[in-house]
C-alpha cells in the first residue's frame, strides 16, 4: 500500500489509535464524533445556540469492525488478520481494503498511527 507521498505502507508496522470520539447505534454500526470547531469561543457559543458540535460520519459494517479493533496496541496487520477471519471472502483483498481505510481516517484526522 502506497500513500500519497509514494512511500510504501507495511500493514504491520502501523498502529492506529483514534483521535476522536465514536457512538455505537443499536445496530452495532460505529458514528464517528469530528468536532466542527477546534475555538474555544465558537464551541461555547454554539452550546449556547444548542447546536450540535459534531460532524456524524457513519461507518458500514466492515468499517465499524475495523473501529472497534483501532486500539493503540494492534497492528494494521494484525487487525487485517482478524477480519479476514471474522468476514472471510466479503472483505476481499482485506490488506487494500484497510489500507485505503487507514489512509482516509489520517487524512480526515480522525486517527494517528
Amino acid at each position: 500500500m502506497k500513500n500519497k507521498k509514494g512511500e510504501v505502507l507495511n500493514l504491520y508496522e502501523i498502529v492506529p489509535r483514534p483521535l476522536v470520539n465514536s457512538e455505537c447505534q443499536a445496530d452495532g454500526r460505529i458514528v464517528l464524533l469530528k468536532p466542527k470547531f477546534n475555538n474555544p469561543f465558537l464551541i461555547k457559543l454554539l452550546q449556547r445556540n444548542q447546536r450540535d458540535n459534531f460532524y456524524k460520519l457513519k461507518l458500514d459494517e466492515i468499517g465499524s469492525a475495523c473501529w472497534i479493533k483501532f486500539d493503540g496496541y494492534k497492528s494494521a496487520g494484525i487487525i487485517c488478520e482478524e477480519l479476514e477471519s471474522q468476514f472471510g471472502a466479503q472483505i476481499q483483498p482485506v490488506a487494500e481494503r484497510v489500507g485505503k481505510f487507514l489512509l482516509m481516517l489520517k487524512k480526515a484526522n480522525l486517527i494517528a498511527y
